[in-house]
């Protein structure tokens, strides 16, 4: 499971040729589950999206638990934008 939400996260990433972006929790694979027990007492109680990011050789891949109320998903949002790669939640 771990290795398809990544292989996802990566193709992505390449296909948009950015180096981060928000996206929605996927549905169709049980990820909220498997982002609780990676994440345990950090992910937010409303896990809304993922901030997913290249790391180091843009091979590695990381999603961060993101809360629809939090400060975090606003946060992040607005910085994808004043970054100038905007892709909004997909």
């Amino acid at each position: 499971m771990i290795h398809e939400l990544t292989c996802r996260d990566h193709y992505a990433l390449a296909t948009a040729q950015v180096g981060m972006h928000t996206r929605n929790v996927n549905d169709d694979i049980p990820e909220a589950e498997v982002v609780a027990e990676m994440w345990g007492e950090h992910v937010p109680p409303d896990l809304e999206a993922m901030l997913v990011m290249e790391v180091g050789d843009s091979v590695r891949t990381i999603a961060i638990p993101l809360s629809q109320t939090g400060e975090g998903f606003g946060k992040a949002r607005k910085y994808l934008v004043m970054g100038g790669v905007a892709m909004g939640v997909a």
